[in-house]
């Protein structure tokens, strides 16, 4: 399995494979264990969309969290760099 995400009481936790920062925890290494991803901690994600080379999360206040390989924007950032950790999009659900 490439990589797993669990969320208790709103908080992620993710392991497994490493490979493209798609684990969310700064570095390109795996997780053997659950490992709670300190940048969401306090954020009340509700919802994660995992994908090959990125992930997304939702918080209860709308707000998009990305993360993992920047190429052709799909982190949904400014630019297109490769994101280790969860960066939050700035668009949001307010500007529709």
């Amino acid at each position: 399995f490439y990589r797993r995400r669990v969320m208790a009481y709103g908080v992620p936790y993710s392991w497994g494979n490493g490979h493209n920062f798609c684990l969310g925890h700064g570095a390109s290494r795996d997780e053997r264990f659950p490992t709670q991803l300190k940048a969401l901690r306090k954020k009340g994600v509700v919802q994660m969309a995992v994908g090959k080379a990125h992930c997304l999360a939702l918080t209860a206040s709308g707000q998009v969290y990305s993360w993992g390989v920047g190429m052709f924007g799909r982190l949904g950032q400014a630019d297109m760099r490769d994101g280790p950790t969860p960066r939050v999009i700035g668009v949001t659900k307010k500007d529709f």
